[in-house]
């Protein structure tokens, strides 16, 4: 198999980066994507940065090893957060995280719109990290828009466990969230599984707020990398296949949330299929 044939493995800790898949989809319809959620350890937003690395490490590993990708893209800001670097210094494919491309995205829409503040919501672990304040600098260099930061981690269990009406959520985001974010001219979802709140959460913010989704930042750039390695597939029908660490009936109720498209799923045992990593 020549390497433009090989599928794009995508990994994320639920179905939260199926927003993007489905932004891939949408871009290159005939790309192969393997999908793993390590659904066995979700949520790791609230876990400590030693268990993070780990988790996100092993789980990584065995994606690449089951699937051959000829990229790995990391659809998850908290693994990209902690183990992007270690993953790339390892792995001799490309490895594409949510920050970068996600940095790259912001710096270019404050330079070409007037955002007084931009909002972002993400997982404690990414917020902690400082990993957007400490690019502020590079992102906005004239210091015209201020960063506001909120840490939304239980929203992860609450879009995984999809059970709750869309007015159960507006309910919840309006306590959650602080008259600073809803107030903000422009907001990044910061967290692949809040892709699936963006209807809600236009309710909640200023009509002329902007919603920036990292999935589509991210996707774009692994369709740019791709066709400067000629390695974009163009004659074949694409399809999306799934592995899970752990309850995939669930798995497949929540992917609905973000794609319409079949997706044919696996059980796999992570500890036995990384051991030899470990």
């Amino acid at each position: 198999m020549t390497t433009y044939q090989k599928p794009i493995a995508v990994l994320d800790t639920g179905a939260g980066g199926l927003s993007v898949v489905a932004a891939l989809r949408q871009l290159a319809p005939a790309e192969r994507i393997c999908y793993f959620a390590d659904t066995a350890h979700l949520p790791y937003g609230l876990k400590s940065p030693e268990l993070i690395k780990y988790l996100g490490m092993r789980a990584a590993k065995t994606l690449v090893a089951l699937t051959k990708p000829k990229m790995l893209v990391i659809a998850c800001h908290t693994i990209s957060v902690w183990c992007l670097e270690e993953l790339s210094s390892e792995l001799d494919i490309p490895v594409i995280g949510m920050l970068k491309p996600s940095i790259e995205g912001l710096k270019k829409l404050i330079a070409c719109n007037n955002y007084a503040s931009l909002g972002l919501i993400s997982t404690k672990a990414t917020v902690s990290s400082g990993a957007f304040r400490r690019s502020w600098a590079y992102i906005d260099p004239h210091n015209k828009c201020q960063l506001i930061e909120h840490a939304c981690g239980p929203l992860v269990s609450l879009v995984e466990e999809g059970v709750l009406s869309s007015h159960e959520l507006k309910i919840i985001l309006d306590g959650l969230l602080p008259e600073a974010i809803k107030s903000v001219d422009a907001l990044l979802i910061g967290c692949t599984h809040f892709s699936a709140l963006i209807p809600v959460l236009r309710t909640l913010l200023a009509p002329r707020a902007h919603i920036i989704d990292a999935a589509d930042l991210v996707a774009m750039r692994v369709i740019q990398e791709l066709k400067e390695a000629h390695n974009l597939q163009k004659a074949s029908e694409g399809f999306i296949e799934a592995y899970v660490s752990d309850n995939p009936e669930r798995f497949i109720d929540v992917a609905k949330k973000f794609t319409n498209e079949a997706i044919k799923i696996e059980l796999i045992r992570l500890k036995e299929q990384a051991r030899a990593y470990e």
